[in-house]
């Protein structure tokens, strides 16, 4: 009998000991063993109930004994088959209905063998429900309910029948009755709490999606969709960290599109931006996957290539000069062709982020004093 949200982020764990036989690895699995063993414990503390009547001679010896080898054998059965693996062959794999129709079957058969200490087994019974509510749909908790409801009749009426004096009919019918009134409000309170949990569960997913969306923000360019300036430094910070300890190649390329005010200056900003949006759009698309391209500000991008040479770097950086020359921009009735300049570097030894950023735009501006729409490796 659990409650195991329909989806649950959970991570596995590695235990150690005792506790790695008793639980699984897998994350909802063990979830499910645990809170199985969460109910196997109450059984215990029931079994212990009727030792209790047993011994202060409310019920026989050999009906409390038979009821705690029926209840630790269920308790048993329903661990070994959840813990296995072997219940998640059917659609509820935790066996919450079948767990608790056991449980208050058992109870209903304790309530027939206890005599004057069988109310207490009504309470057991609340109990019972109280797991399903977590689980379970309203109407299955009315279907459940409304199963109790008849095993409890049918207990009080062969107690009514077998022990009259002990179990008076009158007193009967009151214990059933308050059984009645309380079954509609574990319903309720099951309705109250599936609400709950389904209202908590989009405040969950909205939370993601809002931390999503700031994510994107902090680390995007708004406008391209490419990953911002931060970004670009915490990649080339990073990048840099693992070829230090790995010893692996490392270039970057500073991109640069030409004449791109005078693009601002004629045709208006609007057009600009289609410029921008089209060269990340249609030429960011070209380059490899491991590859980062960004936008550094304005209309000035970085191509960072990690494991590659500089002269397969500077090949990497004129596909995309040689796509863009070809690329026709419309914007309203307008069409523009745009070609840019690049500047190439690889990392040297020891040289930091700021370092290589300086030698690429170095290697940049001497691209655009030889005339632009040219790729330099230095």
């Amino acid at each position: 009998m659990d409650s195991l949200p329909p989806s649950s982020p959970l991570k596995p764990t590695h235990r150690s000991g005792w506790a790695a036989w008793l639980l699984p690895q897998d994350a909802k699995r063990r979830l499910r063993t645990e809170q199985t063993a969460v109910a196997g414990l109450f059984s215990i503390a029931s079994i212990g109930f009727l030792q209790y009547a047993g011994w202060a001679g409310y019920a026989s010896q050999l009906a409390v004994q038979l009821w705690s080898l029926v209840t630790l054998g269920g308790s048993a059965g329903f661990f070994l088959a959840i813990r296995s693996g072997w219940s998640e062959r059917f659609k509820d794999p935790s066996l919450t209905i079948a767990q608790m129709v056991y449980a208050i079957s058992a109870c209903a058969m304790a309530y027939m063998h206890t005599g004057p200490v069988r109310g207490a087994l009504v309470t057991l019974l609340m109990v019972v429900m109280m797991f399903g509510m977590f689980a379970l749909s309203t109407r299955r908790v009315l279907a459940v309910g409304l199963f109790a409801l008849a095993v409890f009749a049918l207990a009080m009426t062969v107690s009514a029948y077998r022990q009259p004096q002990v179990a008076p009919a009158a007193v009967e019918w009151g214990h059933f009755i308050m059984l009645a009134l309380a079954m509609p409000a574990v319903a309720v309170l099951a309705e109250r709490l599936k609400r709950l949990r389904r209202r908590l569960q989009d405040q969950k997913r909205e939370l993601r999606q809002a931390l999503d969306e700031i994510h994107q923000m902090a680390t995007h360019d708004s406008l391209t969709g490419l990953v911002n300036r931060r970004c670009l430094d915490e990649l080339l910070k990073k990048e840099i960290r693992r070829s230090a300890r790995s010893g692996a190649r490392l270039c970057l390329a500073l991109i640069d599109l030409d004449h791109f005010k005078r693009i601002n200056d004629q045709h208006g900003h609007a057009c600009g931006d289609e410029v921008l949006r089209a060269f990340a759009r249609d030429v960011g698309q070209k380059v490899r996957i491991t590859d980062a391209l960004g936008r550094w500000g304005g209309e000035e991008f970085v191509l960072l290539m990690p494991d590659v040479d500089l002269p397969r770097a500077r090949a990497g950086a004129e596909r995309l000069r040689r796509e863009l020359e070809q690329l026709a921009i419309v914007h309203g009735t307008t069409t523009i062709h745009v070609t840019l300049s690049a500047g190439v570097v690889e990392l040297q030894d020891g040289e930091t982020a700021e370092a290589l950023v300086n030698r690429a735009d170095q290697a940049l501006y001497e691209a655009k004093s030889r005339g632009r729409n040219t790729v330099l490796a230095r």
